[in-house]
């Protein structure tokens, strides 16, 4: 295992550092405690890296760092995906023996959810660009995904399954877990529309799945305008592209959710007028989001309302999975996890009005 004393060998080995700069003391190792074994390594006269490695040694996990490398490795060397090339990582190697991916380090770059909090407001700029990146790569993303192999299951996105089963094994959900897991059975309204979702799923594209704030990255561009990175591409697989427009609705939906003070969720109208984020401040950056990204695909009219649609109640199936994630460690669901679920249930039994009230969409 790749650990923070022997990465410096690995590295040396592999010509991604040279003995000179170890030995004047140029190379800087920092480990990132996440999911997986993370390092950042950088160099006062080089390159600096990523590297990740696995840390759960189980078939599915290494399933998933390949996926990533593949993603990254399509994204360099075919043609098809230079769309991909211009949004991921620089990618560097992959050792499948040591289950080790290396990718640039992006540095300095911020997520748009610190952004969001540094800036105290939605920039309708990162918005586009949100639009602009995931538009070019949907309309471009269709090509060749037959010929993806294997390693890209074609599975729908896990949580339209989560009110029957959990595919994880059960020792590893959390109290939390299995509290929202009983919420969302005794509303049959959760299965009824989960259910619908799932049998209409489409595999038209090559997805990243896990779309999130902290998967975007705004890093120095041109002409000082932010260049956006998507990191973090373990889920992708071959699927519908609507998935990741609704995750980042979803986005927005659980940023202005996690700003509200959950001491009280009896009084819901109460806990609205005190968001530190009001979902109205949001509205200009979510319109510019979604109009520039139908630009870019420029389809008729009804098919931008299907998608509009579709993404929407996704939305509603991205927090489900974001509440559930929010309880992985947690021994009793907790406020925030009680109102995405109710939220969640608000978007998937009437996204029409979610769309208008929620999302500010009411003209599209």
């Amino acid at each position: 295992m790749v650990n923070a004393e022997n990465l410096t060998h690995y590295l040396l080995e592999r010509g991604l550092v040279s003995y000179e700069s170890v030995v004047n003391g140029s190379v800087q190792i920092a480990e990132i405690p996440r999911r997986n074994h993370n390092f950042k390594v950088t160099q006062q006269t080089g390159p600096g890296y990523f590297l990740k490695q696995v840390r759960n040694w189980d078939p599915e996990t290494l399933r998933t760092i390949q996926v990533e490398a593949e993603c990254y490795k399509l994204a360099r060397e075919t043609q098809e995906y230079a769309e991909l090339k211009k949004i991921v990582p620089r990618f560097h190697s992959f050792d499948q023996r040591h289950a080790v991916l290396i990718t640039e380090l992006l540095e300095p770059a911020e997520t748009i959810a610190d952004h969001h909090f540094r800036n105290n407001s939605f920039p309708v700029t990162v918005a586009e660009e949100l639009g602009e990146v995931f538009g070019k790569y949907h309309r471009s993303a269709q090509e060749r995904v037959r010929d993806l192999g294997a390693l890209f299951p074609r599975r729908p996105a896990w949580s339209l399954s989560l009110h029957q089963n959990f595919p994880e094994a059960r020792e590893r959900l959390s109290g939390g877990n299995y509290q929202m897991l009983a919420m969302l059975r005794q509303f049959p309204q959760f299965g009824t529309v989960l259910d619908k979702l799932r049998a209409n799923w489409r595999f038209d594209a090559l997805i990243h799945a896990d779309i999130k704030w902290d998967n975007c990255l705004l890093c120095p561009g041109a002409n000082g305008k932010p260049a956006l990175r998507i990191v973090d591409w373990e889920m992708a697989d071959v699927g519908d592209s609507c998935w990741d427009v609704g995750s980042i609705f979803s986005a927005y939906l659980t940023f202005w959710v996690q700003s509200l003070p959950g001491h009280n969720l009896m009084n819901a109208e109460g806990l609205v007028a005190q968001a530190r984020f009001p979902i109205e401040t949001m509205h200009p950056a979510i319109r510019a989001f979604w109009q520039t990204y139908l630009g870019y695909l420029d389809v008729p009219e009804e098919v931008s309302r299907e998608l509009l649609n579709r993404s929407v109640q996704y939305a509603g199936a991205r927090m489900i999975q974001t509440a559930f994630e929010v309880l992985r460690l947690a021994p009793r669901a907790n406020p925030v996890s009680v109102l995405l679920l109710q939220l969640s249930m608000n978007v998937l039994t009437c996204p029409e009005e979610a769309r208008s009230e929620l999302l500010g969409l009411e003209t599209l």
